[in-house]
């Protein structure tokens, strides 16, 4: 009896010529798994130096600014204020429009 389907094809995997194979494949992704670890640690211990290293400048040149982070928060704050006034005004626009256009159409 010839087995078809899904798991005959995985069935098969577990055949002898297969199953070295699978194992030296398995070997390898392991392999991969503790050099991806190793890689991890070794990024993380330069994130951390990294940042030590930008704290330690930003402590430094964080008077040097101009203008200061502050200013610049409040000029974002006032622009997105801005903005939303123009939104308003255009879709008053646009709904006046709309307003007159059904005036006009009955």
């Amino acid at each position: 009896m010839k087995c078809l389907g899904f798991y005959c094809f995985f069935n098969r995997l577990t055949e002898p010529p297969y199953k070295e194979k699978l194992k030296s494949i398995e070997h390898k992704l392991f392999t991969l798994e503790e050099e991806r670890h190793e890689t991890g640690k070794l990024l993380n211990q330069q994130l951390s130096q990294l940042n030590f290293i930008a704290k330690k400048l930003v402590s430094e040149v964080l008077d040097e600014l101009n203008p200061k982070p502050g200013e610049i928060e409040q000029l974002m704050v006032e622009l997105k204020n801005k903005s939303q006034a123009v939104k308003k005004a255009l879709f008053g626009v646009i709904e006046e429009v709309i307003e007159d256009d059904e005036l006009y159409n009955k």
